[in-house]
């Protein structure tokens, strides 16, 4: 890691920063090659549920185990809770590389996220303490400039390994990155001692919800983000099915998507970084970025139409023969949707 990128750390912190970000960098590396082997593997299923059950798998438990997993990891030493969360995660992603049934599958990909949703906020937890408080906005930095590498390297390369080797090899990569992220934590200098509250968890969940209740920005943003992360959780459904199905794409084509979509992360957050970080501007910033999004995702599911009408038109430029062939090139009840698109083109 770069010394400019580090300067103002001791070199106790720098070392420690250092060895965190990159483990954990490998890490979400891991993460991003296991969706991708995991999603190819359920969709030839054919069942839309299963799919939708992945994703649920991957989801649910950090929203259950939430309360819990971050009152766990006030009040145990970071260091050796990491690390053998770090085992059960390991031992998980083998399990996913060798039993290749559906319920296998479902229930691994369960339990692995149960152990992920603990070891997250416990690393949260940690920083602080390697870091130091005054470096903590800077080591946040350093972090996510390595997930969002990461986010983008790791679904590319998942889709190579998928198509050049099938799809238990990038689970067992992606166990290797946690048993190496383990190995990484345990060769931290720095630890997190335990910080007993007088305040409970009932405390502190019913503080939280009587500050989202009393902030009419913060409701109202908690119920537009809500609705958005169901209509992602949709979209992340139908995408398998459209790359590898519609339009019959590779491993590598999969992977590549994922790939956008860390790409995007990147380049939204660079301009989300500027022009202030007042609430109200994060606000707008966070419906605009929404926004973007359903658009592109519009764009997207229009992307078939459009390949379809654009083929019509290279065979022919005559009306006859290119309403024969839209007609032919389209399902029955699709039939209206090529006339409506390319006939004010053609005007």
């Amino acid at each position: 890691m770069e010394s400019g990128v580090t300067e103002g750390f001791s070199p106790t912190q720098r070392r420690d920063v250092t060895i965190l970000a990159t483990f954990r960098g490998l890490s979400f590396l891991g993460d991003g090659l296991a969706l991708v082997a995991l999603y190819l593997r359920v969709a030839p299923h054919g069942h839309a549920w299963a799919v939708a059950g992945l994703g649920l798998g991957a989801m649910v438990p950090f929203i259950l185990l939430a309360p819990v997993s971050g009152l766990v990891a006030d009040r145990v030493r970071a260091k050796p809770y990491l690390v053998a969360l770090g085992a059960g995660e390991t031992l998980a992603a083998v399990g996913l590389g060798l039993w290749h049934s559906l319920a296998a599958t479902l229930v691994l990909v369960i339990a692995l996220n149960c152990v992920v949703a603990f070891s997250m906020p416990g690393y949260a937890a940690l920083l602080p303490a390697v870091a130091g408080e005054t470096n903590l906005a800077r080591s946040q930095g350093i972090f996510q400039s390595t997930q969002g590498l990461a986010s983008v390297i790791g679904p590319i390369l998942g889709g190579v390994l998928v198509g050049w080797t099938g799809q238990s090899v990038p689970l067992y990569v992606d166990a290797a990155t946690f048993a190496v992220g383990a190995l990484g934590t345990a060769l931290l200098r720095a630890d997190r001692r335990p910080e007993r509250s007088a305040r409970t968890t009932k405390d502190s969940s019913w503080e939280g919800l009587r500050h989202l209740a009393g902030d009419a920005i913060l409701r109202d943003l908690l119920v537009l983000l809500t609705v958005f992360m169901l209509a992602v959780g949709v979209s992340n459904v139908a995408e398998v099915f459209y790359v590898t199905q519609t339009f019959h794409g590779s491993p590598f084509a999969y992977g590549a998507l994922g790939a956008s979509f860390g790409v995007g992360m990147i380049a939204g957050s660079l301009v989300a970084s500027r022009g202030g970080s007042e609430l109200v501007r994060l606000t707008r910033r966070a419906i605009v970025g929404i926004m973007v999004i359903g658009a592109a995702v519009t764009l997207v599911g229009a992307v078939r139409a459009i390949y379809q009408i654009y083929r019509c038109n290279r065979v022919s430029s005559s009306e006859s023969t290119h309403a024969a062939l839209l007609t032919e090139l389209f399902a029955p009840t699709e039939v209206g949707l090529p006339f409506r698109v390319s006939s004010p083109a053609a005007e």
